[in-house]
């Protein structure tokens, strides 16, 4: 028998902690960057804030003079800053909405988001599938491989755990949403939910073959995942917006800044690098110091990469949108995802991860990011416009309409044609009517005579 050994190389595709670390940095907004780096500031003793140079006062005379030319009070220097950081009212999105939005980001196929819809609308507000998939498939019409696709992708979306069947699945859904393969952990979930749950820990101990001190630790693990991941969305809540970026008008030409002048500036302590090169410091010591300061390396590196990404992404945005951004959304451009992310060379799914959760001041007003993306339609002449542009000219047909004799939706097709070169489907009229809540026109019209009946009547 001829025993050989070969060696062979084969390229195997890793993901290293830093490339993790800053992908999930990426879907933070900005209350919630401040948030890991005040968290890492307090956890990693080599990291530290840097102290920012402050801007110089005027002096004595300088404001005396500026106060003899105005009778107004001398504008405090924080008074802007503050302004910008007031929080801004928002009624926060229920669970539905918040996964309807992910899908529509994620899904530029129609009929695939229908049935993702279908699958988002069987989920409770928990998070959890309540409905069989193939239930769903029955009654949506969708097969039972498209429902089954839909659901695996909105559960890779946020929060971890949404669209579990169980709480064994929930928990399964979190731990591959942080990479967490550990077989003891897993194997607890998978296998011994209910030992757990009525305390039977020698029993655990045995089966899982460890010690009380693992079994412990694993249990503190468990419990520190969300057994139902829908809770946290209500839309009796009010949440407050801070925006991520601001796009500024300056000579005819769109800027974007980055909001971070707020948040802490890191560094690493040197004291700790000079503790490196001390022969008298142990190993043990030197290896705990490297691994803090690869740990705050990382921080900062994909702090950077965040912001470089956003502003590349938004600037990308805002030469697109110029006309929505300087004359209102009624001139939304038609806009994809999958656009930007072959114009900025970034993965779309990068690209998605950028808009989620985020907030641009513009000079029109604060909106999320996700509201710069839609699909669009052609005119007549070839022209795309979006969605949105078309959405909003639908009601502005109907808001100037004759109330006492209220545009039917095929009316408002001709109309659309006639005016603005816009060729669209009825049901492309109903379909948005509906979405802006606007009844059909039997309705408004009966709406309009019990208001006039109403008045006569007074």
């Amino acid at each position: 028998m001829d025993v050989r050994q070969r060696v062979e190389q084969r390229q195997k595709p890793v993901l290293s902690q830093s490339l993790i670390q800053s992908s999930r940095m990426l879907e933070l907004a900005l209350p919630e960057l401040r948030a890991v780096i005040e968290e890492e500031l307090e956890q990693n003793p080599v990291l530290e804030e840097e102290i920012k140079a402050e801007a110089p006062r005027e002096t004595p005379e300088i404001r005396q003079t500026s106060e003899r030319e105005t009778s107004e009070p001398a504008p405090d220097p924080d008074d802007e800053l503050l302004g910008y950081e007031k929080p801004i009212p928002n009624k926060k999105e229920n669970l539905h909405d918040h996964l309807s939005r992910q899908l529509r980001i994620n899904t530029e196929d129609e009929e695939k988001f229908k049935a993702g819809m279908a699958v988002i609308l069987s989920i409770d507000e928990n998070g959890y599938l309540r409905v069989p998939p193939e239930v769903i498939a029955e009654e949506s019409g969708f097969s039972c491989e498209r429902v089954a696709e839909m659901l695996k992708l909105i559960q890779s979306f946020d929060p971890a755990g949404i669209g579990a069947r169980d709480l064994k699945e929930c928990l399964l859904l979190q731990l591959d949403r942080a990479e967490n393969k550990d077989p003891l952990l897993r194997g607890l979930i998978e296998e011994h939910l209910q030992d757990m749950a009525a305390g039977q820990w020698q029993k655990l101990i045995k089966a899982l073959k460890c010690s009380p001190e693992e079994l412990k630790e694993k249990i503190i693990k468990i419990h520190s995942l969300e057994p139902k991941p829908g809770r946290g969305y209500s839309s009796e809540e009010t949440i407050y917006v801070i925006p991520d970026v601001t796009i500024e008008e300056k000579d005819n030409q769109l800027v974007v800044l980055t909001r971070e002048e707020t948040m802490p500036v890191l560094r690493i302590n040197p004291l700790y690098r000079a503790m490196l090169r001390n022969k008298k410091i142990d190993d043990k010591t030197k290896d705990f110091i490297r691994e803090k300061i690869a740990n705050g390396n990382n921080l900062m590196n994909a702090i950077q990469n965040r912001r470089h990404l956003l502003v590349r992404v938004m600037e990308i945005i805002a030469s697109i949108q110029k006309e929505a951004l300087t004359e209102g959304f009624e001139k939304l451009n038609p806009l994809s995802l999958k656009e930007v992310a072959e114009m900025t060379n970034i993965h779309e799914s990068t690209i998605s991860r950028i808009v989620m959760h985020k907030y641009v001041q513009t000079p029109v007003g604060i909106y999320p990011l996700r509201k710069f993306f839609s699909s669009g339609l052609k005119t007549s002449t070839g022209a795309d416009i979006s969605s949105q542009r078309v959405r909003l000219k639908i009601k502005e047909l109907i808001d100037s309409e004759n109330k006492n004799k209220p545009l039917r939706d095929q009316e408002i097709v001709l109309l659309l044609k006639q005016a603005e070169n816009i060729d669209v489907a009825r049901r492309t009229v109903v379909k948005y009517r509906e979405a802006m809540k606007i009844p059909s026109a039997p309705k408004r019209r009966k709406e309009a005579l019990t208001l006039n009946g109403q008045l006569a009547s007074e």
